[in-house]
């Protein structure tokens, strides 16, 4: 009789235990309902501060009831339902554009706003978001008007790619980007823009992972090309065209062995090539020079470009003859244009192949 009580004890205790457990998790869960996650909370701020217009409609399952924002169009999640990718590319949103919130999303990595109407500069307060863990930011064909955000970028210490071509960015290029910036940078695009810099007195420091640079299209000026370049020994894209830049080419960018798209095109670039670019161009896949004010020849030690495939030397004074004792040895030579030159000299037949 007394282990009836016994047992009768035991199965009353486990059956309050699971009682206890269950009425537990149904109040936790019902807390969850009543109570949005952080992350929804910070994406409601930043789509209540800086949407002002979303005529497409792409918020609108964004929305407080929601208890996760996974499901939202346009967010990614891990597997631990934390937000790592907003991707808002070619979404028509119009605003002010502000950071703040999305800081608050301790694991979004990549962000890609391209496509949209978004102005301002990013605002960030420095003080109460310290840093942000983003790898990837895409601002590009925007509406951005105001000079680079400093506070902002100065916080991202883990950028890999950033693009903010095809905007109306005015001002200089913020030294962070290019003396203190993040060493695990890869790509900057700041193309397209009102950008208006002392090209050679940029400091390039912290490049030493840095693959791709586009400075095309802005209103950078100055005396010559960043000896500081050469820091970047893994650049393998330069594009620094249709600027105001002027003095010659640094015999310096021969250092830059791994380069593989070279375009200093619609300068006032003048002066020799140097040789010494074409002896370390093994790499060298395309080379653009067109509109400046370059003379001379071009050195015949770019018969060690094997890999060139396009070449263009138009608009300048370039002079002698060659197409024949150097152009004519380059065996991978797809695209050829050297318009408007002083050269002398006949069309090589081998050169029939070219387009």
């Amino acid at each position: 009789m007394g282990n009836f009580w016994v047992f009768q004890n035991q199965c009353m205790c486990l059956f309050s235990c699971f009682i206890f457990t269950f009425l537990h998790n149904s109040f936790t869960l019902s807390l969850q309902q009543q109570n949005p996650s952080n992350e929804v909370m910070a994406m409601l701020g930043f789509k209540q501060k800086s949407v002002a217009a979303d005529p497409q409609g792409f918020l609108n399952d964004w929305r407080l009831e929601s208890l996760t924002p996974c499901s939202w169009r346009g967010v990614s999640c891990s597997s631990h339902g934390n937000v790592t990718m907003l991707n808002f590319t070619d979404a028509g949103l119009i605003g002010r554009l502000h950071m703040d919130d999305l800081m608050v999303l301790e694991s979004l990595k990549h962000l890609h706003l391209s496509g949209n109407l978004f102005s301002g500069n990013f605002f960030l307060n420095k003080a109460s978001h310290p840093s942000c863990i983003i790898e990837t930011l895409d601002l590009s064909f925007n509406n951005l008007s105001e000079p680079i955000s400093e506070t902002f970028l100065g916080s991202c210490f883990h950028l890999v790619s950033l693009n903010l071509s095809h905007n109306s960015i005015p001002g200089d290029i913020p030294a962070v980007l290019v003396s203190d910036f993040s060493k695990s940078l890869k790509s900057l695009d700041l193309s397209h823009n009102n950008l208006s810099d002392d090209f050679p007195m940029l400091e390039f420091k912290n490049c030493a992972n840095l693959v791709a640079l586009n400075l095309s299209n802005n209103s950078l000026y100055g005396t010559g090309i960043p000896r500081s370049l050469t820091n970047c020994l893994l650049l393998e894209n330069l594009d620094v065209s249709l600027n105001k830049v002027e003095g010659k080419i640094p015999a310096s960018l021969g250092n830059l062995k791994n380069l593989k798209h070279l375009n200093l095109a619609q300068n006032t670039i003048s002066g020799n090539i140097p040789p010494e670019m074409g002896s370390t161009c093994g790499t060298l896949t395309e080379l653009d020079l067109s509109g400046n004010k370059l003379s001379g020849g071009f050195p015949e030690t770019f018969k060690s470009c094997n890999g060139l495939q396009r070449l263009n030397l138009g608009s300048n004074q370039l002079s002698g003859n060659f197409l024949t004792t150097v152009i004519s040895y380059l065996p991978s030579l797809q695209i050829l244009q050297v318009p408007f030159n002083n050269i002398s000299g006949f069309i090589p037949l081998s050169l029939t192949n070219c387009t």
